[in-house]
This record gives structure tokens, sequence and C-alpha cells, in this order.
């Protein structure tokens, strides 16, 4: 059973990733297994601790499992499926993410090139931009290698 402190935060992490762009309800499956204590849930469970209709239930598991949010697995003699989240996938899709900031890089750094003013108040916004790109782009590898050695010791 989850207290009403921990529903309300899955509501919260619903409305966080609606606001970056993906449905509530994925976020709010996403905000159940990262508040909760139990590593892995059940369709009928998840559709019916957030109270969510089977189609939407089934709907985000599919995008989430797609999308390599998170991950399922089976029991040996036990048709149900068990959905969880892992902290490896998670890692996957914030490294992903940071490889992404390249291609945006770069695609600034096109863009600048194709300025026909390179003094013109757009032409340094470009640029400021682009150097805290660049900045990201050295130092996301290094800290992310950082805490890699740290945390696997």
């Amino acid at each position: 059973m989850l207290s009403n402190e921990q529903l309300h935060l899955i509501e919260e992490m619903g409305v966080y990733h609606e606001r970056r762009g993906m449905s509530p309800i994925p976020g709010r499956i996403l905000g159940l297994f990262v508040v909760s204590d139990k590593d892995a849930y059940t369709f009928d469970e998840i559709k019916e601790i957030l109270k969510i209709s089977k189609s939407a239930t089934s709907s985000a598991l599919n995008f989430l499992v797609s999308t390599d949010r998170i991950e399922y697995t089976t029991l040996p003699g036990d048709r149900k499926r068990y959905f969880k989240w892992s902290p490896f996938k998670a890692l996957e899709n914030i490294e992903r993410e940071t490889n992404n900031m390249f291609s945006i890089a770069e695609m600034f750094r096109r863009a600048y090139e194709l300025k026909n003013n390179k003094q013109s108040e757009s032409a340094n916004n470009l640029l400021m931009v682009m150097d805290f790109f660049n900045y990201m782009i050295m130092e996301l590898p290094n800290l992310y290698n950082k805490w890699k050695r740290s945390y696997y010791k």
C-alpha cells in the first residue's frame, strides 16, 4: 500500500514527464517504479494502483518497454509479465540524450557557418549556446566515467 505522500509524488512525476512531452500515464508508471519499494508489478497491479483503464495501462506499458524505459520478466509456469524499472535502462537513456547533444551542437555549428553576419546578435547568441554545448560535451563524459569508476569499485 502506498502512502498519500508517495501517491502525490507519483502524480508530480507524471506532470514532470508530461511537461517534457510524454503522456501523463507513462510518467505516472515511471513514478510508481521509482517511488515504490516493490521491485516489479503486474499489469493488473499497475492498473489498480494508479486507477487507470486497461487500454491506458497497455498503451503506456508498451510505450515504456519500446522506448527502453522499463523492462519485463516472466516466471516459469506463470503467464503474467512482471514490469520493472531498471536503473541501467535509465542510465542508457541519459547517455543517449547526452549523445543527442552532439547532434544538436553540430547543427548549431553548421548554422553559425551559414550566417552571413557573424557579428550579429543572432550569431553571438548562437556562439554562446555553442560554447555551452562544447563545455557540456567535454565535461559530461568525464563526469559519467568518474561516477562509474567510483560506483563500480
